[in-house]
């Protein structure tokens, strides 16, 4: 057992294998993954958890053999080690808890960087494998610095019901995607369906910019449901091919308050020759609600977040969203919380990093 090394023994020992027993003890422990991987941190929670269990009589270590609680003890050191190899590779490698659990097999649970074009990841299932940047990216698919992965899969005509989707060169996708359509807009050009994939930890993202189109919405995607987006567009008949643009935000984001608002009344701000409007927030059956307009020139990613009595920071989830003539209103809910709660709100914004997936064609090859 390595428990028989020693403490010190293991300390001076410590590598990605105590990092991935760690996480398995936990696991173990708790039917979870810690929330985060220091000392500091995660020892305390996997206490905490503990003593709720006891409190609940699902542990009770009074009736507990000297095997076993040699296991209890064994698996909580297995913990610590895995705080004590994370330390070893820096404070600002990503970790991703909050999004991925022991069924995400194939999401990024946590990497670090081992080169410059490689990174070490470890999955929701525990299995650890080194990416090559340089090897997995090509026209059509992007590595990201934290590893996640945009994909460009493929375009079809719209509506894609019943229909052959094909790859970026025109040639044969070889799978149907699923897709339905909400929206009522009608265009005289033909209509398209290109479809990405998102894996691993991007943070927010959104299909931007598709060359020459006019009317474009997002459309919901049914299958495969493994991270997979849609977007319909419309483009003119006399074009064979068109580029598409996806923005997105990584965990290490760079966000910027913008705008700040007590949450009593209504609130103006003034950014950078631009205007922000702060409804009043209010109380509601499934939390705060409360709703930003603003006219921002340098168009960005948005959030909002409430800062507690206790200072903690909660983001805000979108309900809704409206733009005309580059004013946006957007609707936020803080679910499950009361404005007395809530001391301070912040309107943030962060720049979008993008790729481009360029010469799709919009002609199927027979």
């Amino acid at each position: 057992m390595p428990y028989k090394l020693g403490v010190v023994g293991r300390m001076l020992t410590v590598d990605e294998k105590d990092l991935i027993k760690g996480l398995q003890s936990f696991n173990e422990l708790t039917g979870k993954y810690p929330s985060k991987l220091d000392s500091n941190t995660v020892i305390p929670e996997l206490v905490e958890i503990l003593k709720a269990k006891a409190a609940k009589g699902e542990i009770d270590s009074a009736k507990m053999n000297v095997p076993e609680k040699e296991i209890l003890r064994d698996k909580v050191m297995d913990v610590f080690f895995a705080s004590m190899f994370w330390k070893t590779l820096g404070s600002k490698q990503p970790y991703y808890m909050s999004c991925v659990n022991e069924a995400d097999k194939d999401k990024v649970l946590a990497s670090w960087q081992v080169s410059k074009n490689k990174r070490r990841v470890i999955y929701g299932g525990l299995i650890a494998e080194t990416i090559d940047y340089e090897k997995m990216q090509n026209e059509y698919t992007k590595v990201l610095s934290n590893g996640a992965i945009i994909q460009f899969l493929g375009v079809c005509n719209y509506p894609s019901k019943g229909k052959q989707w094909w790859n970026a060169d025109g040639t044969p996708l070889g799978y149907a995607i699923e897709t339905h359509d909400d929206s009522n807009y009608k265009s005289n050009d033909p209509g398209y369906e290109f479809a990405i994939k998102i894996s691993g930890a991007v943070a927010e993202f959104k299909i931007g910019q598709i060359k020459d189109s006019g009317p474009s919405s997002d459309i919901k995607t049914l299958s495969p449901s493994d991270g997979t987006h849609a977007r319909r567009a419309h483009i003119n008949k006399n074009i064979n091919k068109t580029e598409l643009t996806v923005h997105y935000l990584t965990d290490k984001a760079k966000w910027e308050t913008i705008g700040e608002h007590n949450g009593n009344g209504t609130n103006y701000k003034y950014f950078k020759g631009s205007n922000i409007i702060f409804s009043q927030a209010n109380d509601t059956s499934d939390g705060v609600v409360i709703t930003v307009t603003d006219n921002l020139k340098n168009r960005q990613a948005i959030s909002l977040i409430a800062i507690d009595k206790n200072g903690k920071e909660i983001p805000a989830q979108h309900q809704t969203a409206l733009m005309v003539n580059n004013m946006s209103q957007q609707s936020f809910i803080f679910k499950n919380m009361k404005k007395a709660d809530i001391k301070n709100y912040k309107y943030q914004q962060a720049p979008y990093e993008s790729v481009v997936f360029k010469d799709i064609s919009l002609k199927p090859k027979a």
